[in-house]
């Protein structure tokens, strides 16, 4: 039989020794994985970090083996977002994540908790800001609450002195009349569940300024009081009808807007699109981002960018 012997040389002694007098451990962040169906994963992980950032989260995209793929055998992985937390109490307030599909671009909100009032929200910008009066300020900020805002409420009308209203990453799925904010020229309601433009009548004629991206909103109506509108961000909608665009050209001071990502310019570059646009809205002079200048009409069907 033959036997080896180990020999443990001195600096093996002394490692071991040190690990005996220095025990150590490592901290395990609780964390489970969120799956994404459909596109807009990246948005998402930005969505899920910002609404739960006060859980102490850190969201990340990694790819996983999924025994639930066909061709998983031959190593193709699945993107999740992987959410850690500094605690099993911040996992756990998130643990019941209900993921809601709206045109590409996904939403996460708590099962388990009710939506935050329009009231709550602004006693926490109140806390947030220092103690600051919402009826004398000038810029609300209610964005990405959590649990996010499902419904905008007459508690807003308190703004009395806004002049710029934020309810950007949220879950209000419906517009209302704010008829005491007389100073608004400013609302921003992107990321949200609106299906339709509406409740604008008792501020339009003070807004300058709609930013109401990455909603479902399939129609262009709606905007018709809104006399002194210069800027109109509605990219990522449901627009798909190019006739829809004619119903601002009653909006005589709009300049700048922003359309891409609705189905109007499904199989277009921006490029291509431009000159339809134009077509419908000769006085734009910024688009989706773009100053437009007197060459635009010219060379317009060029290759994609």
């Amino acid at each position: 039989m033959c036997c080896v012997e180990h020999q443990e040389t001195e600096e093996a002694k002394k490692h071991r020794k040190m690990a005996l007098w220095f025990p150590s451990s490592l901290p395990l962040r609780p964390y489970f994985f969120v799956q994404v169906k459909k596109g807009g994963i990246d948005t998402m992980r930005d969505i899920l970090a910002q609404r739960f950032e006060q859980e102490g989260v850190v969201a990340t995209i990694v790819d996983k083996e999924d025994l639930a793929l066909e061709d998983h055998i031959v190593g193709r992985k699945r993107p999740l977002i992987k959410l850690s937390f500094q605690s099993t109490e911040g996992a756990s307030k998130v643990s019941g994540l209900r993921i809601a599909h709206t045109h590409g671009q996904f939403f996460a909100f708590l099962l388990t908790m009710p939506g935050t009032n329009c009231q709550k929200a602004i006693v926490l910008w109140s806390e947030k800001n220092g103690g600051a009066n919402p009826e004398e300020a000038e810029t609300v900020k209610l964005l990405c609450m959590s649990p996010p805002i499902e419904k905008m409420d007459s508690s807003l009308n308190q703004l009395v002195n806004v002049k710029h209203l934020a309810l950007s990453t949220n879950c209000i799925d419906k517009m209302i009349s704010l008829p005491a904010l007389k100073n608004i020229e400013v609302l921003s309601l992107g990321r949200n569940l609106i299906k339709k433009i509406s409740g604008l009548e008792e501020i339009g004629s003070t807004l300058r300024e709609l930013w109401i991206s990455y909603n479902q909103i399939t129609t262009l109506d709606g905007l018709a009081p809104c006399v002194k509108l210069t800027t109109l961000f509605i990219s990522n909608n449901k627009i798909k009808d190019w006739p829809e665009l004619d119903k601002l050209q009653a909006n005589q001071d709009l300049t700048n807007v922003l359309f891409y990502g609705n189905p109007i310019y499904e199989g277009l570059t921006k490029k291509q699109a431009r000159p339809k646009v134009l077509e419908h809205l000769p006085k734009i002079a910024t688009l989706d981002g773009e100053l437009l200048t007197g060459d635009d009409d010219e060379g317009e069907e060029a290759a994609a960018e």
